[in-house]
């Protein structure tokens, strides 16, 4: 009975210290096995420092870290450097690329810096970024089998990024602004510093609590989007259209690639949408004084990527009512769509850039589908939405007309009924996409017929020349006119302008020419006697020359005249 008692004893502490060792082995491997949860980059600016931070757990203190990088979805990792690093090209400063960390789960910011001049433009644009954690020894230099070896390629759980891609913002767009987090924002307007957009990534700031979406087709004060199709929680996917918001694409499916958000954290995996009618996301907004309009620019942008073999054809649309409450419908030119092809993970930027017209829409709404008649599981992240201003019409315009003659592109139009109107601001485009102001004109203010305004352009160049109005009224708020355009093909030698008259202490010359060659310009008094002549090379199109250096010049009459390829041209000047 004794011996008994003994082997039983023996095996419940043989049983236990099984028990014990397998736990210790968990927490071993848990204490060890590396992770990453996810990347984050701070939005930046071309030309800007790039920081990317990483959440890591279970990295013990002394892990080291190396982080690694490459161009193409396809192409090959590549180790980062501390130091200067060359990366499509360009030469940038990395710090923090590799190096050990003496406190547990904690990994010290990539900072990518520029470095030359002129700065960086896209270079850094879809580089992918991972981190590479092992204990102790750089993994660069010493060999690891992959059990041993833990960061970019592993997945902690669903939502862990693989990667993280890098995408700067463009310096002349204000798409980005409100990109901190990229939690979609009530109101950005009142987000410091103000801003008029409204951006959205996915994320689900802290928790998991869906923040992105309200009920369908609520707008205004919630300042959230709204979709059509079903949240998916889990299970087997049917054929019906279904959305989840995430950090892995495959962690929805597993016929889909991994890869990780376009930016941020999150995105949201929309799987076999396939009714064109239903709107995977949209946002609904309506003016609060019944007597205004929508009116102005509008840029609707959004990111896209396949998640498996099929490619996406995705469209992006504004539709309008004409009353607050209204039924909205389509327009011209409300819409557009491409398809979405390449590598699963590839992202790839869609755009809408529309100029609404003047009086006619109360309610707007953007939305995102896929296109008629095909079945579409897609991506998408980073939506960017450049809402238009809504007021009082400031002005009853007579249409914009634009013609070029002798270097000179004329541009006319008239105001009826003008009321509070302020001044027309004369915009300028070569793509009638992105428009410059280069004038501005002053609005009679008051009136109960029709005023004739005009305006010269002295700097079209050879090409198309896209024209529109900004049409402010004195409380601010503006609209647009239509877009005229002219085509100039520059033949011969045209003095443009010469101004301004009067002048201060410089003039200029603006020379439309068809060939390119050496140019004399002389400054003279009107008794011919000489005060300055300079030779300036004109190119072929529109050249624009300075006379500097004439604040000590009296005032009175002056004689300006180019001598070019024969050519001679005479103007007078005043001081």
């Amino acid at each position: 009975m004794e011996q008994k008692v003994t082997r039983t004893g023996n095996a419940f502490k043989t049983l236990t210290a099984v028990i014990v060792t397998v736990i210790l082995m968990l927490a071993v491997k848990k204490a060890t096995a590396h992770s990453v949860v996810y990347y984050n980059p701070t939005c930046f600016t071309q030309g800007s420092t790039a920081t990317v931070s990483v959440k890591v757990i279970y990295a013990a203190a002394g892990s080291y870290y190396h982080w690694q990088y490459r161009s193409t979805a396809a192409g090959s990792w590549l180790w980062l450097a501390n130091g200067n690093n060359t990366i499509n090209g360009r030469t940038f400063s990395v710090a923090n690329a590799s190096l050990v960390s003496n406190v547990a789960d904690y990994t010290p910011n990539l900072v990518i810096s520029n470095v030359g001049s002129p700065a960086y433009t896209t270079q850094l644009d879809n580089v992918e970024l991972r981190v590479i954690m092992t204990d102790g020894l750089d993994p660069q230099f010493n060999a690891f089998p992959a059990t041993a070896a833990w960061g970019g390629e592993e997945f902690y759980n669903a939502y862990e990024a693989k990667y993280i891609r890098l995408i700067s913002k463009p310096g002349s767009q204000s798409c980005y602004s409100n990109c901190s987090g990229n939690i979609l924002v009530n109101d950005p307007a009142l987000v410091a510093p103000a801003q008029s957009d409204y951006y959205g990534g996915f994320e689900m700031g802290t928790g998991s609590a869906d923040v992105n979406f309200s009920t369908v087709g609520t707008y205004g004060a919630t300042g959230k989007a709204a979709t059509d199709i079903t949240k998916w929680t889990g299970g087997i996917l049917s054929s019906s259209p279904r959305y989840r918001i995430m950090t892995n694409a495959d962690s929805m499916s597993t016929a889909f690639t991994a890869f990780a958000p376009h930016s941020g954290n999150q995105m949201m995996v929309v799987s076999r949408s396939n009714n064109a009618a239903s709107r995977i996301w949209q946002r609904t907004i309506a003016v609060s004084n019944a007597a205004n309009f929508y009116s102005g620019a509008v840029m609707f942008k959004a990111w896209f990527a396949k998640v498996d073999a099929s490619d996406a054809c995705m469209v992006l649309e504004v539709k309008g009512a004409a009353t607050q409450n209204g039924i909205v419908a389509a327009f011209a030119g409300n819409s557009a769509s491409a398809t979405v092809t390449g590598a699963a993970g590839n992202w790839v930027q869609i755009s809408l850039n529309i100029t609404l017209p003047a009086g006619m829409y109360k309610k707007l709404e953007f939305s995102i589908r896929n296109c008629s008649n095909t079945t579409t599981s897609v991506a998408i992240d980073d939506i960017c939405l450049v809402e238009p201003l809504a007021g009082l019409l400031p002005v009853s315009m007579k249409p914009l007309q634009a013609s070029y003659n002798d270097g000179i592109s004329l541009l006319s139009w008239a105001a009826e009924n003008e009321s509070n109107s302020n001044y027309f601001e004369v915009e300028h485009s070569t793509n009638g996409t992105d428009f410059t102001a280069i004038g501005k004109v002053y609005a009679n203010g008051f009136s109960n017929r029709t005023i004739a305004y005009q305006f010269n352009d002295v700097k079209a160049v050879a090409g198309v020349n896209y024209y529109r109005l900004r049409i402010v009224d004195k409380d601010g708020s503006f609209s647009y006119s239509n877009t005229a355009t002219v085509s100039v093909a520059i033949k011969g030698f045209f003095v443009t302008g010469v101004y301004p008259s009067p002048f201060t202490d410089k003039v200029s010359v603006s020379i439309s020419s068809e060939t390119a060659d050496k140019a004399y310009i002389r400054l003279a008094d009107l008794t011919g006697r000489q005060i300055a002549i300079q030779t300036n090379t004109v190119n072929k199109g529109v050249t624009n020359l300075t006379i500097n250096n004439l604040g000590n010049l009296n005032s009175g009459m002056y004689l300006v005249e180019v001598n070019f390829n024969g050519n001679r041209y005479t103007q007078k000047i005043s001081k």
